[in-house]
């Protein structure tokens, strides 16, 4: 029997009336999955970890969070909403959802995310979560590094340390960047909105984060996917 796949609008709607029922509803599960025959739509969703505030830092409305992955997935597993195509029993999604739970090293990942530094700033009333790794010597390059749809910062971590330090890799400390990695609107750890952004208001708000709180005058904007629709802008 032939597939048959969502259209882009018809995906655009499904989440949208995802997103309204749970906004509606006050309710804030930790982990979305949602699905059609074709696959996950829009895939995992992590954006209500818990995250730390513990010192705030010389940038006015930064502060320095520390990940905390491990009791928010584990000691909340019940806030899971499986969403399933007509056609699809939802086992495999069953199967998924207890690895994650049950089987995913989630302290693991949560250490290699807090041995960088973490940070949180709210933007149009919105909490921003980003990574900041400050390059090697005088006058690092400001470098912005936007995920992809799905995606997350994960994407980056293994580039982080060689674009901030090039002289530890083999290359040459005047070509290092200061790295800046967001997660973006409705992502990871930074906060929900209330309404769908798109890339043009993401843009938005990813240039307050570079010019107005972190003092950068100009800066590189590189991304992968619906990271790079966001750098058009």
């Amino acid at each position: 029997m032939k597939k048959k796949y969502l259209s882009q609008k018809s995906v655009e709607n499904y989440i949208q009336i995802i997103n309204q029922n749970i906004i509606e509803s006050k309710w804030e599960p930790d982990i979305i999955l949602s699905v059609n025959r074709g696959g996950c739509v829009p895939g995992v969703y992590l954006s209500h970890y818990k995250s730390v505030t513990h010192k705030v830092l010389d940038f006015k409305g930064i502060d320095n969070t520390t990940i905390d992955l491990y009791k928010s997935v584990l000691d909340d597993n019940k806030n899971i909403l499986v969403v399933d195509d007509i056609n699809d029993t939802g086992e495999t999604l069953k199967s998924i959802s207890k690895y994650w739970i049950s089987k995913y090293n989630w302290k693991k990942q949560e250490k290699k995310l807090n041995s960088f530094s973490n940070f949180t700033t709210s933007i149009d009333g919105l909490k921003i979560h980003f990574i900041k790794e400050k390059g090697s010597g005088k006058n690092p390059t400001p470098l912005l590094l936007l995920h992809g749809w799905p995606g997350s910062i994960i994407e980056f971590l293994e580039i982080i340390q060689k674009l901030a330090h090039p002289e530890k890799y083999g290359g040459k400390i005047e070509d290092a960047f200061d790295v800046i990695v967001p997660s973006l609107p409705g992502f990871g750890f930074s906060g929900l909105p209330t309404k769908p952004y798109g890339p043009r208001k993401i843009a938005k708000v990813m240039n307050k984060l570079m010019i107005n709180h972190l003092k950068y005058k100009k800066y590189i904007a590189q991304g992968g996917d619906w990271g790079a629709t966001i750098c058009n802008w």
